[in-house]
């Protein structure tokens, strides 16, 4: 619901999300929960990347750790998983 995503979107830094970026990787198909999670962004008036898993350096061997770093050092402040590993 948008209250779930609002309370786990809370920045621990700052008050606002507005301007904030969330980036969304799915690691399997999902369009309900994509779009969910686009539009929850997108009515908190955050921005939001959708990440392509065949297009990040994870292919290149980079782990996903690392590749999630990488992003927050870029300025992503929040990032969605959607991963078949339980």
């Amino acid at each position: 619901t948008k209250r779930d995503l609002e309370r786990l979107l809370t920045p621990l830094h700052r008050d606002s999300r507005t301007g904030r970026t969330v980036g969304l990787l799915f690691q399997e198909p999902s369009t309900r929960t994509r779009v969910s999670f686009f539009q929850a962004a997108s009515r908190l008036q955050m921005h939001c990347i959708d990440l392509n898993e065949k297009e990040l350096s994870c292919v290149k061997g980079e782990s996903l750790v690392d590749t999630v770093h990488n992003l927050s050092w870029l300025g992503l402040d929040y990032l969605v998983i959607r991963t078949p590993i339980e």
